[in-house]
C-alpha cells in the first residue's frame, strides 16, 4: 500500500499466511488487500491517483465512514473471491458508501458485495446508500447490493453520468423518498441482466426511479418490490426502454408509474400479478398493454409489442430463485433481434436463460448461489416473537442481522461459525415500533434478505 500523507496508517502483517489489517483512514493510493481491512475514518482517493482493491478483500467499516473517489477505483474481485464492503459486526450505524466525484477516468467494479450502507440527511449525504455517482464514469458488473438505505437511491444514485450495470443483484434495499434500489437523474443508465427483488420505497419507485433520464433495461427481472407509487419503476420526464424484462409480484402500487409526459417503450416483456396493475398511465407506454389480439412465437396471447401478461413460472420464488421453470412462457419469448442465449436459442425474458437440454442456467449469478436459504419465518406478520428457520448445506461462518426500514441495524442475532444442517432460533421484537424489518443472513458463500412485518 502506498500513501500520499502521514494521516493514513495501514499495517499488513502476515501471520501464518493470513493478513491482519490495522484500521485505515485518510488518503488512499496503490493496492489494498487481500484480507480484512478495517476503516476507522473517512477515506479519499484524490484526483490523478488510483486505488486498486485485490480479490478476496473484506472492507469493514468501524463507524459511519465513506470512501470518496476523486481519482480512479479498480475493485475487481473474482466469482469465488468477492470484495465485500460492509459494517463491522459491532457497528450499528452503517457506513457511508463509495462516493464517486470524478469524470477523469473510468472506474471498474466487479464481483463486489455492498451491504449495510446508510445515506441519511440532505444532499449529497442522503443520496446513494452504497454507491454515489456524480458526473463520474463507472462500469459495474457482477455485484450484489443488499440491505442498503438512502433517501434517494437506496443502493445506487447517479447524476449526470452514463453508468452501465451488468449482472447485478439488488435485494432488500430501501429508500425513504425515491428509488429503493436505483435513482438516476439527468443520466443515461443501462441495466442489463439485473435482478431487483424485495426493494422498498415509502414514496416513489420501489426498485428504480428515473428523472430526466434515458435508460435501457434489457433482460432484467423485477419481483416482490414495494412502493407508494411505482413498485417496480417510477418514470418522471424520462424515456426508458424495457426489453426482454419481467415485472411481477409488485406490492401496494402499480408496476410502472409514469408522469410528466414520460414515454416508455416496453417490448417482448412479461408483466404479471402486480397488485396495483401495470401502470397509472397507459398513454405513456406507446399504446402497449391495451389489447391482446395476437399471439407470439410460442402461441401465447400478447399485445402489439409482443408483451405477455401470464405467470412467468419462476422456479421457486418463495426461496428467491427466479430462474425459469421448464414450462415458463418466457422461454424463447424475447426479442428475436436480441443476442441469442448462450445455448443459441432465441433470447428468453428475464435475468436467467433456460437451457433447452433441461438444465436451468444463468449468465452470471453473483447473488444467489444456493448454499443456504431461509426456509421459513413464521409467523409473518408477527406480534411479538417469530421463529426463523434456515439450512446450511456446508459449515460456514454465519451472520444474521435485523435492519429497520432506514437501514439501521436493530439487532445482531448471530455472528458465529455453524455446522451444516437445519438451524432454528426465535426473535423477540421487544420494544421496537411496529413496521417493516429485514433479516439479512450471510455466510461464506452468499447472502439473502427477507422482509418481515412486526405488528403490535
Amino acid at each position: 500500500m502506498f500513501y500520499r500523507n502521514t494521516v493514513l496508517f495501514l499495517g499488513i502483517l502476515l501471520v501464518a499466511g493470513v493478513s491482519v489489517a490495522q484500521p485505515i483512514h485518510g488518503t488512499l493510493e496503490g493496492v489494498l488487500g487481500p484480507g480484512t481491512v478495517r476503516v476507522d475514518g473517512d477515506c479519499d482517493v484524490i484526483s490523478g491517483t488510483e486505488l486498486r482493491i485485490e480479490p478476496n478483500t473484506a472492507i469493514e467499516f468501524l463507524g459511519h465512514f465513506e470512501i470518496e473517489i476523486h481519482g480512479k477505483l479498480i475493485a475487481e474481485g473474482l466469482e469465488n473471491q468477492e470484495i465485500t464492503f460492509a459494517p463491522a459486526a459491532a457497528n450499528e450505524s452503517g457506513w457511508g458508501g463509495v462516493r464517486f466525484n470524478s469524470y477523469e477516468d473510468t472506474s471498474r467494479i466487479s464481483w463486489c458485495s455492498f451491504s449495510g450502507a446508510t445515506g441519511t440527511g440532505s444532499s449529497p449525504d442522503g443520496f446513494g446508500g452504497a454507491v454515489y455517482l456524480y458526473r463520474s464514469v463507472a462500469e459495474i458488473e457482477n455485484c450484489r447490493f443488499t440491505a442498503n438505505y438512502a433517501r434517494f437511491g437506496g443502493a445506487v444514485y447517479c447524476f449526470a453520468c452514463d453508468p452501465v450495470l451488468v449482472n447485478c443483484t439488488f435485494e432488500g434495499n430501501t429508500a425513504g423518498e425515491r428509488g429503493g434500489a436505483v435513482y438516476a437523474s439527468t443520466a443515461t443508465i443501462d441495466l442489463v441482466r439485473c435482478l431487483f427483488i424485495g426493494n422498498t420505497c415509502a414514496a416513489d419507485g420501489g426498485a428504480v426511479y428515473l428523472f430526466a433520464s434515458n435508460s435501457n433495461l434489457i433482460n432484467c427481472t423485477f419481483a416482490d418490490n414495494d412502493a407508494g407509487q411505482g413498485a417496480g419503476m417510477y418514470i418522471n420526464h424520462s424515456y426508458p426502454s424495457l426489453i426482454n424484462t419481467i415485472v411481477s409480484r409488485s406490492f401496494t402500487s402499480e408496476a410502472l408509474h409514469s408522469i410528466n409526459a414520460s414515454y416508455t417503450q416496453v417490448m417482448y416483456s412479461c408483466l404479471y400479478d402486480n397488485e396495483g396493475g401495470i401502470t397509472n398511465d397507459p398513454d405513456g407506454f406507446h399504446g402497449a398493454f391495451a389489447f391482446q389480439y395476437r399471439t407470439n412465437a410460442n402461441g401465447d396471447s400478447c399485445d402489439h409489442f409482443n408483451n405477455i401478461f401470464i405467470d412467468p413460472q419462476f422456479f421457486q420464488p418463495g426461496r428467491n430463485d427466479y430462474h425459469l421453470s421448464d414450462d415458463s412462457p418466457c422461454i424463447d419469448a424475447g426479442d428475436p433481434a436480441s443476442d441469442p442465449d448462450p445455448n443459441d436459442t432465441v433470447a428468453d425474458m428475464g435475468v436467467y436463460y433456460f437451457d433447452a437440454a433441461g438444465i436451468d442456467e444463468e449468465w452470471n449469478d453473483p447473488g444467489h448461489l444456493q448454499e443456504f436459504e431461509i426456509l421459513n419465518c413464521y409467523p409473518n406478520p408477527f406480534n411479538s416473537t417469530t421463529r426463523i428457520h434456515f439450512e446450511l448445506e456446508h459449515s460456514s461462518h454465519v451472520s444474521l442481522v435485523v435492519y429497520d426500514i432506514t437501514g439501521r441495524m436493530v439487532e445482531n442475532l448471530i455472528q458465529e461459525d455453524m455446522e451444516s444442517g437445519m438451524q432454528e432460533l426465535s426473535w423477540h421484537a421487544g420494544n421496537l415500533s411496529s413496521g417493516t424489518y429485514f433479516l439479512h443472513l450471510k455466510t461464506s458463500f452468499t447472502n439473502q434478505v427477507r422482509r418481515i412485518s412486526f405488528v403490535k
